[in-house]
């Protein structure tokens, strides 16, 4: 059912989109409604938002990644004690030395 639901969202948006391209390439900005006008505005100023902010998420995104694999690898001691004591007993490499 989601799978489904998120197909019939993805179709009406592509059409949505589509049909907004359309518009924008046959009909001039100056003779457009003033609402449809002043949408192609906020789509445009939106777009430059997240051409501008996504670099900045992609940083919050692995800063959020990384909290949240000191959380998981954490102890109950304070701190972030599998990068503080390498010399745990579960700290040693995978492969056999010698």
């Amino acid at each position: 059912m989601v799978l489904e639901s998120v197909g019939k969202g993805v179709a009406t948006l592509g059409g949505i989109g589509l049909l907004l391209w359309l518009l924008d390439s046959l009909i001039p900005r100056e003779e457009m409604w003033p609402w449809l006008a002043g949408l192609y505005e906020l789509l445009t100023a939106s777009g430059a938002a997240t051409t501008t902010l996504a670099p900045a998420l992609v940083v919050l995104v692995l800063l959020a990644w990384l909290v949240a694999a000191v959380y998981e690898g954490r102890d109950m001691e304070p701190g972030a004690s599998f990068l503080v004591r390498p010399d745990r007993d579960d700290a040693d490499s995978w492969f056999a030395s010698g």
